[in-house]
């Protein structure tokens, strides 16, 4: 074992910082705007969710949701992305099941 805790405290230290947005419309104009932040590492497309990864989440935070309403655009998600890390447990949990 590596470390032990919460899912969310493990996610918090081990994973990249990504967010997962989703808007009602107009995803191309977020996207845009999105791409051109210099705390935007990457940004990319997954259905209707845009996943950015940041190099700073405390100003994500904060500025994004002023980009949202200045492009005057609905916002319908806004969190930490997890997925990865919860991938991992359930793979480690299911590994334990089966010994």
């Amino acid at each position: 074992m590596i470390d032990q805790g919460s899912i969310t405290e493990l996610a918090k230290k081990y994973m990249p910082h990504e967010y997962e947005l989703e808007v009602e419309d107009r995803m191309d104009l977020l996207v845009e705007r999105l791409n051109n932040l210099d705390f935007v590492e990457e940004v990319l497309l997954e259905g209707t969710k845009i996943i950015c990864r940041v190099k700073d989440p405390g100003r994500f935070c904060r500025e994004v949701p002023k980009v949202i309403s200045d492009l005057d655009l609905s916002l319908r998600r806004f969190q930490p992305s997890y997925g990865v890390l919860m991938e991992v447990y359930k793979r480690h949990v299911k590994g334990e099941e089966n010994r």
